[in-house]
């Protein structure tokens, strides 16, 4: 089994305000603030919620959506890269500098043992949940973040994404990262970022 990483970075689609009237309320796990996603994403994550309610019994709730950009500087960036991870490299993989929340096509899920603590990672990988976006999330336009397996990203075409206009499905862009999770492999292009959110 394989599934395909296609990143919506802010590089590609930039970044939403906290005002922007893209911005719509989703389920939200218990206990955290109210999640907001961009409402192409929020459209594709209602079904594939409900396919996650009728074979797991319990729904899709984010435990973080669209977020802002929260660096002041470079600088401070890499200052905080080093003090929880130990280096700049390291620290990528887990906070971006420029994060796909911040477009609003980013979703941390907070249920079925799924949770952004990098702590677990290994034991969240084994999860039903998981394994079900695994194999049945690209159905509904949702493609996984590898490092991260709580982290999934909408794709949509980027003049639906700057209108909010439904679009006709169609395959994401090509060159995508292929993971393996038996084997924990990857493959990215020469050019394909690999920060995270």
């Amino acid at each position: 089994m394989s599934y395909i990483e296609h990143r919506t970075t802010v590089a590609v689609y930039s970044s939403l305000p906290a005002v922007s009237h893209l911005l719509v309320p989703v389920p939200t796990t218990a206990g955290y603030p109210q999640q907001r996603l961009h409402t192409l994403a929020a459209t594709a994550l209602a079904p594939m919620s409900q396919a996650v309610q009728a074979a797991l019994g319990f729904p899709l709730v984010s435990a973080s959506g669209w977020r802002p950009h929260r660096w002041a500087s470079r600088e401070q960036y890499e200052q905080v890269l080093i003090a929880k991870y130990g280096s700049v490299s390291r620290g990528q993989l887990f906070l971006a500098f420029d994060s796909p929340h911040e477009t609003g096509l980013a979703c941390d899920f907070g249920c079925g043992g799924l949770m952004p603590v990098s702590a677990t990672i290994a034991q969240q990988k084994t999860t039903p949940l998981w394994r079900w976006l695994y194999t049945h999330a690209s159905d509904f336009g949702w493609t996984p973040y590898e490092v991260e397996p709580w982290h999934w990203e909408c794709w949509v075409p980027l003049d639906n994404y700057q209108s909010g206009a439904p679009a006709a499905p169609e395959p994401p862009p090509a060159e995508p990262l292929v993971c393996d999770p038996d084997t924990q492999c990857c493959e990215a292009p020469a050019d394909e970022p690999t920060s995270s959110g």
